[in-house]
């Protein structure tokens, strides 16, 4: 029986961008996935460095600029999709890189092959038909350790309270040295 491979994947990146409690989606225009809801992203083109096929596509399908990228990770992706207004399926393959970054407008425009682009609550994400990888990239960039997110923010108060206890116990290590060296002198103890 003759074996059959898999064709080579096609190399594609996709965006986590999250602001304000809710993450960028685009809604694909064209074939293959028409009408599905996914992070923004696609191809990346011959000779080009997936940091900036993934600034590149941000801006083809959101209008944003696409900043500061963080590789959040890789997942592989096949299936069967519909072709260009015909019934036949296509089979895909892809291997897509996916970073976490930042962007400098506030308002997406849909464009290129994305017929919408918003930013969808983190809490509403379970109305969207999201792969699970796709989630689990949401969630790795929710709480990645170099990323400043709302959902990670510290406040002052707690920062205070921190530093205020610091500085109790630095004051009262500081007090109990002071107090010993002072019974150490009346004693007649010489350190040096």
């Amino acid at each position: 029986m003759p074996q059959t491979s898999k064709p080579t994947p096609v190399q594609d990146v996709s965006a986590v961008i999250i602001k304000n409690d809710a993450v960028l989606l685009v809604k694909r225009g064209k074939p293959p996935l028409m009408n599905s809801w996914h992070l923004p992203g696609g191809k990346i083109e011959d000779g080009e460095d997936s940091k900036d096929a993934i600034a590149r596509e941000v801006h083809e399908e959101t209008g944003l600029t696409f900043q500061l990228p963080i590789l959040l990770g890789e997942a592989m992706v096949s299936g069967n999709a519909k072709v260009s207004g015909n019934d036949d399926e296509k089979t895909y393959h892809y291997a897509i890189k996916t970073y976490s970054g930042e962007i400098d407008g506030a308002k997406p425009q849909a464009g290129s092959d994305a017929s919408e682009a918003r930013f969808v609550p983190l809490s509403e994400l379970n109305k969207y038909d999201l792969s699970e990888q796709t989630h689990k990239f949401i969630d790795s960039a929710t709480c990645h350790p170099l990323r400043k997110h709302p959902l990670r923010k510290h406040s002052v108060k707690g920062h205070l309270k921190t530093a205020l206890i610091a500085l109790f116990f630095g004051l009262a290590a500081y007090g109990f040295l002071f107090a010993l060296m002072k019974i150490l002198r009346a004693t007649g103890f010489q350190a040096f």
